[in-house]
């Protein structure tokens, strides 16, 4: 019972090595953009950017809707929310 015990376990490990994981690079602007605000009445923490896909990130893009400066815009079929 015990000389079959060990062969399963034997069977359990693995001889190769295993493969690093290489976490992505994240650009410092984006690092600083989602980082720490301690400069608010209440300290807000860095976001941890390898959770959130980067379609989501914040970006400047061309203006969609010719609206004034400071309108906000939220594109609902798109899922995207736009800072004018």
């Amino acid at each position: 019972m015990i000389g079959i015990s060990s062969v399963a376990l034997a069977a359990c490990s693995s001889g190769g090595r295993t493969p690093a994981v290489v976490e992505p690079q994240i650009d410092p602007y984006y690092q600083a953009l989602y980082g720490t605000l301690t400069n608010e009445p209440f300290v807000v923490e860095a976001m941890d950017l390898r959770r959130v896909d980067p379609k989501w990130w914040r970006q400047e893009v061309a203006d969609p809707t010719g609206e004034r400066p400071g309108t906000i815009v939220v594109d609902t079929p798109n899922r995207f929310l736009y800072l004018i």
